[in-house]
């Protein structure tokens, strides 16, 4: 299924950020100097690129069709899905809160830029697991055909949308940027 194909190459565009964000969580924790706008870049590529693009997609397409086909949002899959994307909003919103309290002067403040950047970092390492190996493979062996082409036929308007708009290549360099400056 292409979606699904999209949506874990997708994944690992993400978990390349997500390696360069926790290496500078930790750096940060060990005491070391790391570029505080590092943070506010990670948090652009998290909520313009893995939310903004890739959940939702999951989230308008992929699972908006499940929830027309019988599936319950109040149910797992699904509401562990929601909930688990609900959480990394939250987190990152604190890491950008604390990036932006930094930047102001209160160098305290680093702690909280580190713990919300590792909190989103374990829990979507956790996540894009459970999609890739779990959520996707079970969706697909539920639903029927005529729902995998209605998929299919969405994903590929917005997947082209965003290619014409750039963010993929966009986003892609970002990640790339992210992980040279963690090397």
């Amino acid at each position: 299924m292409k979606a699904v194909e999209i949506m874990m190459d997708e994944h690992r565009v993400i978990e390349k950020a997500l390696k360069s964000l926790e290496k500078a969580a930790n750096k940060i924790e060990a005491g070391e100097d790391v570029r505080t706008e590092f943070f506010l870049e990670a948090a652009e590529f998290i909520q313009e690129y893995a939310d903004g693009c890739h959940h939702s997609k999951e989230e308008n397409i992929f699972f908006g069709i499940m929830l027309s086909s019988g599936y319950s949002k109040d149910e797992d899959p699904l509401k562990t899905m929601y909930t688990e994307h609900n959480m990394g909003r939250h987190f990152i919103r604190g890491m950008k809160m604390a990036t932006e309290e930094v930047i102001a002067g209160d160098k305290t403040r680093n702690k909280n830029i580190s713990a919300n950047a590792k909190n989103y970092v374990v829990l979507l390492r956790f996540h894009i697991k459970r999609e890739d190996n779990e959520v996707f493979p079970d969706a697909i062996n539920d639903l029927s055909d005529e729902t995998i082409s209605d998929i299919e036929k969405a994903f590929e308007e917005e997947y082209n949308k965003e290619l014409e708009n750039g963010l993929h290549t966009k986003y892609a360099a970002l990640a790339e940027k992210l992980e040279k400056e963690m090397e």
